[in-house]
């Protein structure tokens, strides 16, 4: 009986295979952003923007806030915007709204969600035209951000 026991064990042990769990959106940006001890934040969009808020909280962050899209925001205020949750129905808004709000020197960090190469093509070029330096993507963890800083090209918007 014995025997018979370890085997069902054996063969349980067999079938079972582990659950491998993204991080959440708002560990992969902070992950990206740096040190934010000394920055002014703003965290945009419609979506995950609480669980981020809720991230923030966790770190040494002493300023942040958050806004939904298309909301006044105070132009060149903040250091770093968040941007949890970018999609192919909110991308010019919220980028056109991160620039404005932007110091000159200020950076996104984007999650970006599963629409493929055209969203990341997107946000790009998007980026690039509102005055960013050429954004980088970085992929990881079953998650995907882009971040650019803006400028050091004096030339652009």
């Amino acid at each position: 009986m014995l025997e018979m026991l370890s085997d069902q064990r054996v063969h349980y042990t067999r079938q079972t295979r582990p659950v491998v769990v993204p991080p959440p959106i708002s560990t992969v940006l902070l992950d990206e952003s740096g040190d934010v001890a000394d920055q002014r934040i703003l965290v945009l969009g419609s979506n995950d923007i609480a669980e981020t808020m809720c991230a923030l909280v966790h770190t040494e962050c002493r300023h942040a806030e958050t806004c939904i899209p298309g909301c006044h925001t105070a132009a060149g205020a903040v250091d770093l915007v968040l941007v949890p949750h970018l999609t192919r129905d909110n991308v010019d808004g919220i980028i056109s709204q991160a620039a404005h709000s932007l110091c000159r020197h200020g950076r996104i960090v984007i999650g970006l969600t599963s629409q493929g190469r055209q969203l990341v093509a997107l946000g790009t070029l998007m980026l690039i035209g509102a005055g960013f330096d050429m954004p980088v993507l970085h992929e990881g963890d079953g998650r995907r951000t882009l971040s650019a800083r803006r400028g050091r090209h004096p030339g652009r918007a």
